[in-house]
């Protein structure tokens, strides 16, 4: 069965899109191939940052959905490591009822003295049309 999955999967893989959106305080920012150039070694005192991210959903249900955030920064110069962060919280989103609609806020529970994420920004609309499902009220799980 596993090998029936994994050839099923390589087919899925074939076919990606060469253009993709960041969705940033409700506004499309076009992400597309031509933006992404090679990093050429430098001789120069040049510093730079690589930031990735991800996001692990720990529980859902319809009206609430608990969710694990780990952020990671990797500071290289000449090639080698001087600084790494690693930041790592729990987000929990819940639908409250507001303005005659639906909307979903969040909480973070970080150990963390440095909060990335400002909760004022943790709340939108299930209607909005950056999150929404068709015609339908977005998942509390898309939020």
């Amino acid at each position: 069965m596993l090998s029936e999955i994994s050839q099923h999967l390589r087919e899925k893989f074939k076919l990606f899109f060469l253009t993709d959106n960041l969705i940033v305080n409700n506004k499309f920012i076009p992400v597309t191939t031509d933006h992404f150039v090679e990093i050429a070694p430098v001789a120069a005192e040049n510093t730079i940052a690589f930031v990735d991210g991800g996001q692990a959903e720990i529980l859902s249900g319809g009206n609430i959905n608990l969710s694990f955030i780990r952020v990671f920064a990797q500071v290289m110069k000449y090639n080698k490591k001087i600084s790494s962060f690693t930041e790592e919280f729990y987000i929990l989103t819940s639908a409250v009822y507001r303005l005659g609609d639906i909307w979903y806020e969040g909480k973070v529970f970080s150990a963390g003295k440095n909060l990335l994420i400002d909760e004022t920004d943790l709340m939108i609309s299930s209607t909005d049309a950056s999150i929404r499902s068709g015609n339908e009220r977005a998942p509390i799980s898309r939020n």
